[in-house]
């Protein structure tokens, strides 16, 4: 009798993660550079303990949750990681645009294009256009 646990490694694929391996290793990669990035900022501004700091360590356990359960769905209707890919695509712009509001609050030149794009002031801090809603 054939084991429904391992009937999805046998695939190819995995219970806890059956996507692109190379999307989530960028992501697991941007999580600690986006860590790293938000110490330097806080030691540069003296708020090395701060709130913001915890949440931001909650909401990154946040997402890995959500993409196991993510990963469960796109394993369940056998949609071959096309599900969880796009999860984690999802993720990793939130991380890239992170990154980047940490280095410009940190002084680090970023081109102009992307702040422009990500409208992230010269203080780190993401503006509000007032021509969209």
């Amino acid at each position: 009798m054939i084991d429904h646990l391992t009937l999805p490694v046998a695939h190819g694929t995995s219970l806890f993660y059956s996507g692109n391996w190379l999307l989530i290793n960028a992501l697991i990669l941007l999580m600690i550079t986006d860590v790293i990035t938000g110490l330097l900022k806080a030691i540069s501004k003296g708020q090395l303990w701060s709130k913001s700091a915890l949440n931001g360590y909650v909401r990154k356990i946040g997402y890995l949750c959500v993409i196991l359960a993510g990963n469960l769905i796109d394993v369940i209707f056998q949609m071959h990681g096309m599900f969880i890919n796009s999860f984690v695509l999802f993720y990793i712009v939130g991380e890239l645009t992170s990154v980047l509001e940490n280095a410009v609050a940190m002084g680090i030149p970023v081109p102009k294009l992307l702040s422009d794009k990500l409208m992230i002031d010269n203080k780190g801090e993401v503006t509000h256009d007032e021509d969209t809603h």
